[in-house]
């Protein structure tokens, strides 16, 4: 299978631990309706990995206290990602 992973990071470039990362879409080929969904979170360095994904469309969508939400739009294989939270404006 493919892997999504990646690093993430904050807007002044420090890793971020502790990300609630939910990724959700459709493997290529999959009947209709038939999504994936999957959960985790950053480790201490910021960084985090899914593994054994089809090619396909999904959504990774970023979520920690003291920063805005983010929802990326990805295919299955992009494993060198850096993606940055912006501090939340509240």
């Amino acid at each position: 299978g493919l892997p999504i992973a990646g690093v993430v990071t904050d807007d002044a470039g420090k890793v971020v631990p502790g990300v609630r990362l939910a990724l959700a879409g459709v493997e290529d080929g999959a009947a209709a309706g038939a999504t994936v969904t999957r959960g985790g979170g950053t480790d201490g360095g910021g960084a985090f990995r899914f593994t054994a994904l089809r090619s396909g469309r999904y959504t990774l969508t970023l979520t920690r206290k003291g920063f805005a939400p983010l929802a990326v739009p990805l295919r299955g294989g992009e494993d060198r990602l850096r993606l940055v939270l912006a501090a939340s404006k509240s």
